[in-house]
């Protein structure tokens, strides 16, 4: 699979307009919203500039609300989550 035809798969799975952004990063940075499918490859590099990997979603409208966590380390798996104030 080419990088053409892996950006042409991505838009077939997930459809437009989406979102670009880098696979481990907690700001906005590297994120792009792509509404046509000639952008896909630009918000990509952009993307790929902050991680070594792009994760390319449907593009939900609505709010977003970004909530950090302090405590316990991944591994502990604490169930309990409250809601953001």
């Amino acid at each position: 699979l080419g990088a053409g035809a892996a950006l042409t798969r991505a838009i077939d799975r997930v459809g437009l307009p989406c979102v670009v952004k880098p696979s481990r990063s907690g700001s906005a940075l590297g994120v792009s919203f792509v509404e046509r499918e000639t952008e896909l490859a630009t918000a990509v590099i952009a993307a790929l500039s902050f991680a070594d990997a792009a994760i390319v979603e449907a593009k939900v409208e609505g709010s977003e609300i970004a909530v950090g966590l302090v405590g316990a380390p991944p591994e502990a798996h604490s169930d309990e989550v409250y809601p953001a104030v």
